[in-house]
């Protein structure tokens, strides 16, 4: 595999992850809002987030808050840093630089008159 493939590779991968992540993030919160507002069925309690939901017998409990926080959150990070490594790599891959090929210089001698 040449350095031009190599970087083909990389800047797919890492745009792959970085729609992965975005996906995963879009996913979770359409889901926790969704349940937050329409089904959230707990009388006097606030049922807090969809993630470790504890099913009674006439409500569903949902677990603490701090769960769906750090699953939206900590992709963030992950999403910027997989944005900017494929954007990096794309670039690298589709501008072509012959930096392997070296520079003939020419020795003449110029008189200036």
């Amino acid at each position: 595999m040449n350095s031009k493939q190599a970087e083909i590779w990389l800047a797919v991968l890492y745009t792959g992850s970085m729609i992965s992540s975005v996906t995963s993030v879009i996913s979770l919160v359409t889901t926790w809002q969704n349940w937050v507002v329409t089904l959230d069925g707990c009388i006097d309690v606030d049922c807090g987030c969809i993630l470790y939901g504890i099913n009674t017998f006439r409500t569903f409990l949902g677990g603490d808050e701090k769960l769906c926080h750090f699953v939206a959150y900590a992709l963030i990070p992950i999403i910027v840093i997989s944005l900017c490594l494929g954007a990096y790599h794309g670039y690298r891959c589709c501008i072509h630089k012959n930096l392997d090929e070296p520079k003939q210089i020419n020795h003449e001698q110029v008189y200036n008159d």
